[in-house]
């Protein structure tokens, strides 16, 4: 009985991994209006507490705890409630393409979290990506089904839209 739960269970881990269905995913789409890349790209790394918190009444608290002249390797705490879920995490840039693409990496509770942004250019606007991947084949069920569920996960979109259409006015 034990042997065939384990073979199942490893058979479903093979499937999640080989059909991309071994993590939580969040991708939010928005135009932000009047605002160039570089603007968005230099607010994203400008950050300071003062500005975070107009940004959005859901965030509580940024600190940047490592600068490096690349920002690579740089180190943010972004603290924020949303909807009553908590998101309190540092966050590592490991990759940046300047004005184009910022990628972090976060990990709580030994679950791995990598953060994704890119911005277009459109005309006068800038379309932005915001990506999320949780967890990895052996926690994303359990991610799934007590940390970000979908209830979680729609907050979290409806957050990210509202913060990026904030832009509009808090970038001057």
């Amino acid at each position: 009985m034990i042997k065939n739960y384990i073979s199942t269970l490893l058979v479903s881990l093979f499937a999640g991994v080989q059909y991309g269905k071994c993590q939580v995913e969040s991708i939010t789409e928005i135009t932000v209006h009047n605002k160039s890349p570089k603007q968005i790209y230099d607010f994203m790394f400008s950050l300071t507490q003062e500005k975070y918190l107009l940004w959005h009444p859901e965030h509580k608290e940024f600190k940047l705890l490592k600068s490096t002249s690349d920002t690579i390797g740089s180190v943010f705490y972004f603290n924020e409630v949303i909807n009553g879920f908590k998101v309190d995490y540092n966050w590592k840039v490991i990759a940046v393409e300047k004005n184009k693409k910022i990628l972090m990496k976060a990990r709580k509770y030994s679950v791995r979290i990598i953060f994704e942004i890119t911005f277009k250019e459109d005309g006068n606007d800038t379309k932005v990506k915001h990506y999320l991947k949780i967890g990895n084949t052996f926690t994303s069920w359990i991610v799934k089904k007590y940390f970000f569920t979908d209830e979680v996960i729609k907050n979290l979109d409806r957050h990210v839209k509202e913060e990026f259409a904030n832009l509009e006015w808090l970038i001057l």
